[in-house]
């Protein structure tokens, strides 16, 4: 049986953490640094003692596979845009031997209710163009594209 969780304890997302950020070093390894366990930790402590951050992990017999990261961030006023709250998810992922299961799903629906409990009428993130499945499921949870991020290679 799955159970999600408020995490607030960094050494419990570390080995999926190492999935995601070897994943990501992999496709982008100029850009992502390969995984340190201690930065990671350290990295993870600093945001879970903000309030404004939730770390969610689903959990299948006692063990963590899958968590979520989300981030509650008041815009200010521009000249440009209107005040605004959403929450942004920094990191998603469901660990290699659990995916399928509804985990990614019950997880996006834990921070649905933190958004609604935020007052945010708006959830965003980034994905990277080569993980299509994270496309396809972000597309199947409701999300749609808003903003093209693009770039050039000086030599």
């Amino acid at each position: 049986m799955m159970d999600i969780q408020l995490v607030k304890d960094a050494a419990l997302l570390l080995p999926l953490s190492r999935q995601l950020q070897e994943l990501h070093q992999r496709a982008f390894p100029h850009i992502f640094k390969p995984f340190d366990e201690a930065a990671v930790a350290t990295y993870f402590n600093d945001c879970m003692a903000d309030d404004a951050y939730r770390h969610y992990a689903a959990f299948e017999d006692g063990m963590a596979c899958g968590y979520i990261q989300a981030q509650h961030i008041e815009r200010p006023e521009s000249a440009f845009v209107a005040s605004y709250g959403y929450i942004h998810i920094h990191q998603l992922i469901v660990g290699n031997g659990s995916r399928q299961k509804g985990i990614a799903t019950a997880l996006m629906n834990t921070v649905l209710a933190f958004a609604r409990e935020m007052g945010s009428a708006r959830i965003d993130l980034t994905v990277w163009n080569f993980n299509e499945a994270a496309h396809s499921f972000f597309k199947k949870t409701g999300f749609t594209d808003d903003l093209q991020r693009m770039y050039i290679n000086l030599p």
